[in-house]
């Protein structure tokens, strides 16, 4: 049930697990962290030892593209699946989002095998793989907001510092639903911080793995191209072309937006950072664009699906009603 849609046993509004004028749905509530977060997750899921054995070995797209079944629609409706989960938990009400959490935690709990590289045994709900997961989505969509929405008349910018800390502190409730060990979260920016320098280092592949394509993973990516373009079907197809077209603006803008530690971990070079940056600018035409509710409602019910972007925009009118009433 959306957000504010349901009550509590006191009478008051069931939000869910975030409050209107929390920071965490100021950030989730404009196109670029809602469309993109799939894209940053990526990013910074692609070198992660564990989370790259789990896609490659579970995944359905995958599963097709070794069936040789992929095909645009395919590829569009996972994006859109993933998506939509994330949608609940995020802008649903409290019953919601509970119920999400244990169909996630049933879903993820077969997924076990052998690490790429080393071998050695994985679960993907190990409580270590799901801290990072939940850092790593919660930072991309804050960078993501950061560097592509607009907003007080002004040019994408950084959140102030107690906001960004406010934004860490709100996630933590979400985080223990996820199944991550509360005395692991970091709450404000700095943990952040620390969390990733204590990353051990058989965390991410090597840059050698990472360059030989020990996974397949890259290889797996060409077969998803090859395989959509033999599989299209016009005019059923197009609209799914059209998302793949949106898509790599998308991950343009991903890239861009991924905290540089991520980007290093993926083995892309610190002299590339500055390419990432005239990326961010060289990308905010889009996002004034999509700044326009015509054309920014649009992305995201193309990777959010009609439900995620009803939730969405409930939330949005939810939150303005709140603020107003707070006389914000």
């Amino acid at each position: 049930m959306p957000a504010g849609a349901s009550l509590r046993e006191d009478g008051t509004p069931d939000y869910g697990i975030f409050a209107p004028d929390s920071i965490v749905w100021q950030v989730i509530t404009t196109p670029g962290p809602a469309a993109g977060r799939a894209f940053t997750s990526g990013a910074s899921e692609s070198h992660h030892r564990v989370i790259l054995s789990t896609v490659l070995d579970w995944d359905p797209v995958f599963k097709a593209v070794r069936e040789g079944t992929m095909n645009a629609e395919k590829l569009l409706s996972r994006t859109q699946r993933t998506s939509g989960l994330s949608t609940q938990s995020y802008l649903a009400d409290t019953a919601t989002v509970q119920t999400v959490a244990r169909h996630l935690h049933k879903y993820h709990s077969r997924f076990e095998g052998l690490q790429i590289g080393t071998g050695k045994p994985y679960r993907a709900m190990n409580p270590e793989t799901v801290l990072y997961a939940h850092v790593t989505a919660a930072h991309g969509m804050l960078r993501l907001y950061e560097t592509t929405t607009f907003r007080r008349g002004r040019l994408p910018h950084r959140l102030s510092d107690a906001e960004r800390d406010r934004y860490w502190a709100e996630f933590k409730p979400w985080a223990l639903l996820m199944g991550c060990n509360p005395d692991d979260i970091p709450t404000s920016a700095s943990e952040v911080r620390e969390y990733y320098r204590s990353l051990p280092e058989d965390t991410f592949l090597t840059l050698e793995e990472i360059r030989s394509d020990v996974a397949g993973n890259h290889a797996m990516l060409v077969k998803i191209n090859e395989q959509v373009k033999a599989n299209l079907e016009l005019p059923r197809d197009l609209k799914h072309l059209f998302a793949k077209r949106v898509a790599a603006l998308l991950g343009k803008s991903a890239y861009a937006a991924t905290p540089a530690v991520m980007r290093h971990q993926a083995g892309i070079p610190a002299s590339d950072d500055r390419k990432w940056a005239a990326m961010r600018v060289k990308m905010l035409p889009f996002w004034a664009l999509m700044s326009i509710p015509f054309f920014g409602n649009r992305l995201v019910r193309m990777y959010w699906g009609g439900e995620g972007l009803g939730l969405y925009l409930n939330a949005r009118a939810v939150r303005r009603a709140f603020l107003a009433s707070k006389g914000a």
